[in-house]
């Protein structure tokens, strides 16, 4: 079977970690399955994916767009970009965003499947714009909170097959290289690193990383440190940076974008995920590979959902409870046992080796399931 997957953007984020692991786990496991990427935009990812297929990009990284009435001459270069793509088998778009490359594809397309994984405000693009409600041929949704989204903006009745995301199956990272990262910090042989991480913006929760900071400064003095790992790309990055200092908050540091998150969460003592909408986080679930805790909130997403009877949360929006739920994990027992728990839970369930299969199983049954509509003679 060949596979065209469709992303929004190559970068280090999650939909796009997504379709990488995927791919990656097919290519490892199933040599017959063959693959090419289109993105709708460019991004340090580019030599990870050609490095498994052909890879198509429309859009440079930071060239604006406008969807709603694209410029024509703009749009048939975007077009030619996508000339050479010949027949597929089937198409599978990694969230509803990386359907704008839609209209730039050729037609026949063939069946279609999109694996959503947003929630909010993101999964605006199933409005259409795209064409991708008339062409879905198949909805897969990466959480519980993602499907009950869905499901109230698709007609009604739409099926929804519940497909989980997950993270790559990977060896810990070497302890010299986290070892390394924790004296980059400069952390207080008797504090606490805590770490951020994700896109700088108000969903994630920057803001309120800092107020925990702050809470935990009145407490414990700059005894631990706090560090926001990504999001520099972010127009707000810099500001909630500057607003930390402007408050007293000097035990935080905003660290910018690394080349691999693993390590330094594995140099850190507790993750602590402040988002106020996150459908299925998964930068906990690298938390939880290397053993390190995850702290967060609950009814704003997938944390419990992810961690079940393991989850260490607070009802949202409650700093104070946040905070102390971190001071209930100074004692290094508790935290290696918090962190023991949590990664035995989502072993087996949300890793490459146990989940990636359920997204092939369904993309092979959309693709052999008698409907006269995938007829389009190159199947």
């Amino acid at each position: 079977m060949h596979i065209r997957v469709l992303v929004h953007a190559l970068l280090t984020v999650r939909a796009r970690i997504l379709a990488l692991g995927f791919a990656r786990w097919v290519a490892s496991t199933n040599s017959d399955h063959t693959f090419d990427f289109v993105a709708f935009r460019s991004g340090p990812l580019l030599n990870d994916f050609s490095a498994i297929g052909p890879t198509r990009v429309l859009l440079d990284p930071m060239e604006p767009w406008d969807h709603h009435s694209p410029e024509p001459q703009r749009v048939e270069v975007a077009r030619s970009r996508c000339a050479g793509v010949g027949p597929t088998d089937v198409t599978v778009a990694v969230s509803v965003s990386a359907a704008q490359s839609l209209p730039c594809l050729p037609r026949p397309l063939g069946p279609l499947a999109t694996w959503s994984v947003e929630v909010g405000e993101d999964l605006h693009w199933v409005d259409n714009t795209t064409g991708l409600l008339d062409e879905n041929d198949l909805w897969m949704a990466g959480s519980k909170a993602t499907q009950d989204e869905l499901a109230e903006r698709l007609p009604v009745g739409t099926p929804i097959e519940f497909v989980p995301e997950f993270i790559p199956s990977t060896p810990d990272p070497d302890e010299t290289v986290v070892a390394n990262c924790r004296t980059s910090l400069d952390v207080d042989p008797a504090g606490l690193l805590v770490a951020g991480a994700g896109i700088a913006t108000r969903r994630k929760g920057a803001d309120l990383f800092i107020e925990a900071a702050l809470e935990s400064m009145r407490r414990h003095g700059s005894r631990d440190r706090f560090v926001w790992i990504g999001g520099e790309r972010d127009q707000s990055f810099f500001r909630f940076r500057d607003e930390a200092l402007r408050i007293g908050a000097t035990n935080v540091r905003f660290l910018g974008n690394v080349v691999d998150v693993e390590p330094w969460i594995a140099a850190a003592d507790v993750l602590l995920h402040t988002a106020r909408l996150d459908s299925f986080p998964l930068v906990c679930l690298h938390a939880a590979s290397v053993r390190t805790p995850t702290i967060g909130f609950d009814g704003v997403g997938g944390l419990r959902e992810m961690f079940e009877e393991t989850t260490i949360a607070a009802p949202f929006p409650d700093i104070v409870g946040v905070v102390d739920l971190l001071d209930g994990l100074r004692s290094e027992p508790d935290r290696v046992d918090a962190g023991a728990a949590q990664n035995q839970h989502i072993t087996g369930r949300f890793t490459a080796a146990s989940a990636a299969g359920a997204v092939l199983d369904e993309l092979e049954r959309l693709v052999n399931r008698p409907d006269p509509a995938y007829a389009t003679g190159h199947l």
